[in-house]
C-alpha cells in the first residue's frame, strides 16, 4: 500500500514537472498550440533545432533531392546571409535526417521573395512540406528503397506518390494564377503504381488569408499528435482533424470526393517519420526550424 502511494506521488511530481516545463518552454519560445492540440496538449521540451544559419550544420542535418530536369538552369540549396536559400527551377524536397516521433509540433519560418523569371518560371507560387514520412520499401531511409534514395525519390513531385506521409501546401499565384491552392493530404496517392484513395482536403483553396504574401516572413506549424493532425499558417488553423471527424477522400483517377471517418480503418494517423521542405519552381528563404515534444494535459 505504501509502495503504491509512493508511486502515485512520484507520478504526480513527474507530470507536474513536465507540465510546468512545457509552460516555461512555451512562454520562452512564444510558440503556442491552437484548436484540437491546445485542448489536449502542452508544449514540453525542444527536441531538435536547426537555425539554418550554418552551411556545415545544414549539410550534416539535411538531405537535398533536387530535380535535374533542364539541368542547364541554375539551382541551389545553401546557406546565405545566415538563412537557407533555395532556388528551385523545377522541383525539390529537402529532408531533415532525424526521424521524428509524436506527439510533436514542427515549426519554421519561410519567406517567398517576389523574384520572378519567365524563363525559369520562378515565382511566389507555393510553400509545401511532408511530415511523418516513410517509405513502404525500407525502414532505413539511407538504404536502397529508403526515403533518401535519390534514384527513387529525385525531387520530381510524382516520385513521392507512393510514400506514406502527411503533406500540406499553401499557394501564392500573386503574379499569375498559376497556383492558388491550399491543401492537405495523407499519402500514399499510389500503391503499386495504381492511383488509390487518400485523404485530400482542399476547401481552403483561393481563400486570401491562407495564401502567400510575397516578401513576408510566414510562420508554419505542423502537428502530429496521436490522432490529431494540423496545418497552421501564421497562427491560423488551415486544416485540422481528429478521431471521429468526417474527412474528404480523393482519388486522382476520378477526382470524385467521398466521405470517411478519421480513426476508422484505413484512415489512421502516422506517428513517426521524417520531415521535408517541398517546393516547385520557387525561391524560398528558410530559418529557425524547431521540433517540440508535446505532452498530454
Amino acid at each position: 500500500m505504501i509502495v503504491k502511494r509512493i508511486s502515485t506521488f512520484l507520478a504526480i511530481i513527474c507530470f507536474s514537472f513536465c507540465f510546468f516545463q512545457g509552460q516555461s518552454q512555451n512562454k520562452k519560445a512564444k510558440e503556442k498550440l491552437y484548436g484540437y492540440a491546445a485542448n489536449q496538449y502542452v508544449i514540453a521540451s525542444l527536441l531538435f533545432r536547426d537555425k539554418l544559419k550554418n552551411q556545415s550544420d545544414f549539410e550534416k542535418n539535411w538531405i537535398v533531392q533536387m530535380s535535374q530536369t533542364n539541368p542547364e538552369i541554375n539551382r541551389y540549396a545553401r546557406i546565405e546571409n545566415k538563412k537557407l536559400e533555395v532556388h528551385d527551377p523545377r522541383g525539390s524536397t529537402i529532408w531533415y535526417k532525424n526521424k521524428l516521433k509524436g506527439p510533436i509540433m514542427i515549426c519554421y519560418k519561410v519567406t517567398v521573395p517576389t523574384s520572378h523569371n519567365q524563363g525559369n518560371v520562378i515565382m511566389a507560387r507555393d510553400i509545401n512540406q511532408f511530415w511523418m514520412a516513410n517509405t513502404p520499401n525500407s525502414n532505413n531511409p539511407f538504404a536502397k528503397g529508403g526515403l533518401f534514395d535519390d534514384t527513387l525519390y529525385d525531387g520530381d513531385f510524382k516520385s513521392y506518390d507512393g510514400i506514406q506521409s502527411y503533406y500540406a501546401s499553401t499557394g501564392g499565384g500573386n503574379i499569375t494564377v498559376n497556383n492558388r491552392t491550399t491543401r492537405m493530404r495523407k499519402y500514399p496517392r499510389k500503391v503499386d503504381d495504381k492511383l488509390v484513395d487518400h485523404l485530400g482536403l482542399n476547401y481552403r483553396d483561393e481563400v486570401p488569408e491562407f495564401l502567400i504574401v510575397p516578401n513576408k516572413e510566414h510562420q508554419i506549424q505542423l502537428i502530429a499528435a496521436n490522432d490529431i493532425v494540423q496545418y497552421i499558417f501564421d497562427g491560423k488553423i488551415v486544416y485540422e482533424i481528429k478521431n471521429g471527424d468526417t474527412i474528404d477522400i480523393l482519388n486522382d483517377a476520378t477526382k470524385n470526393v467521398t466521405k470517411a471517418i478519421w480513426g476508422k480503418a484505413p484512415w489512421f494517423c502516422y506517428n513517426e517519420g521524417f520531415f521535408g521542405f517541398r517546393m516547385t519552381r520557387s525561391h524560398h528563404i528558410y530559418s529557425d526550424f524547431k521540433v517540440f515534444k508535446l505532452i498530454k494535459k
